[in-house]
Formats: structure tokens, C-alpha cells, sequence
């Protein structure tokens, strides 16, 4: 299979897990007005600092083993080899995670006063690790589903579990009036929901078996990314515990907002993310196939996060106006920061992948601790500086060393020719029409629709750059369309 192909059978797996990704992100985005103008800035930020602290506890109790099943199942030779794989992974899973969350849920209130400093929060935090069970068995289910190439079914996973969190959020945020406890009721409904139609789809890989030769590898593999875990939490999330002592909740507030507009770029990263991993370990048994297609891959990624960047960015203020109101409109100097981080990040997966073939996991530890090391410095410098936007830019020059790292790192192990003229080039004008889009936003103190007529422009300005400098050629824009009419058109027959 030549590089189109494999390039193809990426995107056909990208394009549905960013289906059920795209409902998510639209979910997320019909309830983000709604939480902006239900709750108080103080309320959304404690909603996101909580949420934050839940994400970073389930780092530690999936225990890197999402990577360690992903690498050594394609080792397996056998069906039943597999299954053992992922039944042990499942096991493990539950022995150590229920009594773990049944005592941070004994211990919520103290844990909240050290973590918080504001007891008040417990409930919601009780709630958070009751739902994390429910989510591990949602991960190990739906990883399944990856690594059987089954995106639909994840897919579908996705979409009905966000609807249902949607449905269960307006009834209990907006009708109950329950405020953040009804936020995180709604997260618990969708939760065991998802982990019920996960199970259904693929108890069949699971069994009554439990493999310690398999799990002492998987755990070999995955360990070492727990601190890596740990760190990349610091990495994106600890801004906000920073902000929660060095400045207001609302401060908090303004900076998730601005989290929650960036995650239209965010959803196309984490849609590749989702279908990379996998499909680029399955090319490392023909290596010249394998390093041709990550250069390309690169560059397709950097042309799609950034386009989308671009038109976010350079409209990141209309869309503040809109979904969140006037009081959030700082946020939107924010996102800039925020959608390189997650651009970073996400090449991370990419020029990386050379210590992950190699089975060098600890280099994914290495870069993130170093990468949250300078973030947390970064925060304490630029905090008290500059404030919200100092928090962003501490995550963005964070994201970034830790792609320096990657890169450098994986090609020791698997080398792989890039082509960074088309790649400095992307950057580069990107940045140039987003400071250009800054300045205008900045001439006007008062938002007017006379904004638009300069920054209309800018953008037709952006996208005509990409053929004049030969990024793309209205023949690769004709194979593309060709190829999503075709796959569209499979899709309606089905």
C-alpha cells in the first residue's frame, strides 16, 4: 500500500472519530452560552477547576496503559492473544481504580482544602471520582474500538454520549436550576451511558482471562508516562490553580472561556490524535513507507490545525460576543495562545514517534516534565505580569519545548525528512496575519461591524498565501474534494 493509500485510510479514520468529536465540540459549544449566562464567572471557573482536577486523577488511574495496549497488541499474534491483552487491561483497570475513588471520595473535603483551599467545592468533587470508573471502561472500550479500526462505533459512542450529557445539562443546569452540581450530574448520566453502549459494543474482545505475562510489558511501557501524565497536566491545566491563588476565580473563568473557543481547533487535533496512533504504528514493519508518510502527515497537519486557527483567531472576538456575551470578551486575546499550545501538542504525536517505535517511552516523560518545568516558571513569571494572557503564553512556550525535545529525540531513533520549508512557511504567515488581525481588533475599544470589512480581507489574503507559496496546488484541493465526495457519497448508501 503506497503512501496515498495509507494517507487516505488516515484521514477515512480521522474523518469519523472528528465526526463524534465535531457533536462534542457542538454540544460543547450550545451549552457554553448557556453556562455563561447561568452561572456566575466565579461558578464556571470553579467548574473548570474541579473538572481539571478530575482529569488529572484519571491520568493516574488508567496508569499509562492506554499506550502500553496499543503498542503490544499488535505483537500478538493470535486472537486469543489479543483478548488477553485487552481483558487483563480491563481488570487491572477496575481492581485498582474502585477502591481508589471510593477513598478520595471519603477524603473529599480535606483533599478539596488542600487543593482548593475552599472546602465548598467537595461536592462537585465527590461527583467528579464517582464518574471515573464509568470513564476508564468508556477509555478501555473505545480504545478497543481504535485498535480494531472500528471508528464508526466510536464514533457513534461519542455522539450519543454528548447528546445525552446535553440533554441531561439543560435539564438540570437551565430547568432545576442545580447550577455546577447539575453540570457535574449531567457529566455522571453521560458517563455510565457511554461506558453501557462501549461494553455492548465490544464485550466480544473481552473474557474471564487475566494475563500477567502481557500486563508486566503493558505496565513496562506505560509506567514511565505517568509522571509524563502528571506533567502534562501541569503543562495545560495548573494556569488555572495558579490564577485561583495569584488572582480571582474570575480570572478562572475568562481563561476557560477562552479554552472553550479554542477547542474548535483543539477537535481537529485530538480527531487526528485519536486515529494517529495506532495507524502509524501499524506502518513501522516497511520503514521507508513508514518515514515518507510522517513527513507528509506533518505537513497535512500543520496546513489543517493552522487554517483552522486562522479563521479562528482572526473572528476569536465576534465569537466571544456571541457565545459567551460581553463579559468574557477579553478571552478572546486568549485563544491565539491557546490553539498553538494545542498545534504543538499535537506534533508532538507526529515527530515523536521515533522513540515510541523504538519502545523509548520514558522520552515522553522527559519531554513533558522539562516542558512543564518551564511552564510552571513561565507562570510565575508571566502571571503576575500580564495575568490571563501571561497564563496562555506559559502554556503555548510550554507545549513548545516539549516538541523541540520530541523532535530532536525521535529522529536519533527513527529518522524521518520533514519538509520544513513548507512548514516555516505556514507558521510564518499564519502569525503574521493573527498579529495583523490583533491590531485591528485593538483600533477598536468598541466592537462595530466596520471590523469586518478589514478583516475579511486578511483572512482571503491567508488563504490565497497558500498557493502562491506553494503549500497547496488546486490539484491536491481537487483530489481531496474528489475523495470526501466519494467517502460522503459511500456514507448515504450505507
Amino acid at each position: 500500500m503506497g503512501v496515498s493509500k495509507q494517507l487516505k485510510q488516515l484521514s477515512k479514520d480521522t474523518l469519523f472519530y472528528g465526526l463524534g468529536s465535531a457533536l462534542q465540540r457542538f454540544i460543547s459549544f450550545f451549552l457554553f452560552p448557556i453556562y455563561t449566562r447561568v452561572l456566575t464567572q466565579a461558578e464556571f471557573g470553579a467548574q473548570d477547576l474541579v473538572s481539571t482536577a478530575i482529569t488529572i486523577t484519571s491520568y493516574f488511574l488508567i496508569l499509562g496503559l492506554d499506550s502500553g495496549t496499543a503498542r503490544h497488541y499488535y505483537d500478538a499474534k493470535t486472537p486469543a492473544d489479543k483478548k488477553k491483552i485487552l481483558s487483563t487491561w480491563l481488570w487491572f483497570e477496575l481492581f485498582i481504580s474502585l477502591p481508589i475513588c471510593v477513598l478520595l471520595i471519603a477524603l473529599a473535603q480535606p483533599i478539596c482544602i488542600l487543593i482548593f483551599n475552599d472546602s465548598a467545592l467537595a461536592p462537585f468533587f465527590w461527583l467528579g471520582i464517582a464518574r471515573l470508573p464509568f470513564s476508564l471502561i468508556t477509555k478501555v472500550s473505545t480504545m478497543t474500538l481504535r485498535l480494531t479500526f472500528q471508528s464508526q462505533k466510536f464514533s457513534i459512542i461519542s455522539a450519543a454520549g454528548v447528546l445525552v450529557q446535553a440533554l441531561a445539562a439543560i435539564y438540570l443546569v437551565t430547568i432545576l436550576r442545580m447550577g455546577v452540581t447539575g453540570v457535574f450530574l449531567a457529566y455522571m448520566i453521560a458517563s455510565v451511558f457511554r461506558a453501557a453502549l462501549g461494553i455492548g459494543f465490544t464485550h466480544k474482545y473481552f473474557g474471564l482471562v487475566f494475563s500477567k505475562a502481557w500486563l508486566k510489558p503493558m505496565l513496562a511501557f506505560g509506567l514511565p508516562l505517568v509522571p509524563a501524565s502528571l506533567s502534562l497536566w501541569v503543562l495545560n491545566y495548573s494556569n488555572r490553580y495558579f490564577l485561583a491563588r495569584l488572582a480571582t476565580l474570575s480570572d478562572v473563568g475568562l481563561l476557560a472561556a477562552g479554552v472553550r473557543i479554542s477547542s474548535i481547533v483543539t477537535l481537529i487535533i485530538s480527531a487526528f490524535q485519536i486515529a494517529w496512533g495506532a495507524f502509524a504504528y501499524s506502518l513501522i514493519e516497511d520503514e521507508r513507507l513508514a518515514k515518507r508518510t510522517y513527513s507528509k502527515v506533518l505537513t497535512y497537519f500543520l496546513l489543517v490545525s493552522l487554517l483552522a486557527t486562522v479563521s479562528l483567531t482572526i473572528f476569536a472576538r465576534e465569537a466571544v460576543l456571541v457565545l459567551a456575551g460581553p463579559a468574557y470578551e477579553l478571552s478572546a486575546s486568549l485563544v491565539p495562545w491557546l490553539c498553538y499550545a494545542s498545534i504543538a501538542w499535537g506534533a508532538v504525536y507526529i515527530v515523536g514517534m521515533g522513540y515510541g517505535i523504538a519502545k523509548k517511552s520514558y522520552h515522553t516523560t522527559i519531554s513533558t516534565v522539562v516542558a512543564a518545568v518551564a511552564n510552571t516558571g513561565l507562570n510565575f513569571l508571566l502571571i503576575p505580569k500580564w495575568g490571563i494572557a501571561g497564563a496562555a503564553a506559559s502554556t503555548m512556550l510550554g507545549n513548545l519545548t516539549a516538541l523541540i525535545y520530541s523532535y530532536y529525540t525521535g529522529q536519533r531513533y527513527f529518522s524521518v525528512s520533514y519538509e520544513f520549508r513548507k512548514a516555516f512557511t505556514l507558521v510564518g504567515m499564519a502569525t503574521a496575519v493573527i498579529a495583523t488581525g490583533i491590531l485591528i481588533d485593538r483600533s477598536w475599544t468598541a466592537w462595530s461591524p466596520e471590523i469586518l470589512l478589514y478583516k475579511i480581507p486578511l483572512y482571503a489574503a491567508f488563504v490565497a498565501g497558500l498557493f502562491i507559496f506553494g503549500i497547496i496546488s488546486r490539484a491536491e484541493v481537487n483530489r481531496v474534494r474528489g475523495y470526501l465526495v466519494t467517502k460522503f457519497a459511500e456514507l448515504g448508501t450505507k
